[in-house]
């Protein structure tokens, strides 16, 4: 949710997330479906109430359809890597769970890398 409200609300969003259409899609669809799925979850309903009272996330609040994808991949312009593009995957229980997994690895690499986990801690 704090992504959602950082695509949304923040300053800096627009000139960091090179695919900030694609992304506010997403985040928009994510919230959607996530009220569905939880709709009554006090902190959920919080942040959608709260992103209505933008314009842009108002806008994109509508259903898109069975099946409709969500962009997998963010792409980011980060200040010491330059253009970074990192895939993602939402993986969904028929529980109450769900997991973002953040395809770091994947993530084209020229010069550094983006590496959020020390290799001996991955286990690499």
């Amino acid at each position: 949710m704090n992504l959602a409200r950082y695509v949304y609300g923040h300053p800096m969003a627009r000139k960091t997330l090179r695919n900030w259409a694609a992304a506010a899609d997403t985040f928009a669809e994510t919230l959607r479906r996530a009220s569905l799925r939880w709709p009554g979850d006090a902190g959920l309903r919080e942040t959608i109430d709260t992103l209505h009272r933008i314009p842009e996330f108002a806008a994109r609040w509508r259903p898109q359809g069975p099946g409709h994808p969500v962009t997998p991949t963010l792409r980011f312009d980060h200040p010491q890597l330059g253009a970074v593009d990192v895939p993602f995957e939402t993986l969904e229980s028929g529980q109450e769970q769900s997991v973002v997994v953040w395809l770091v690895a994947r993530a084209p690499a020229s010069g550094q890398t983006l590496r959020l986990v020390p290799p001996r801690a991955a286990g690499q």
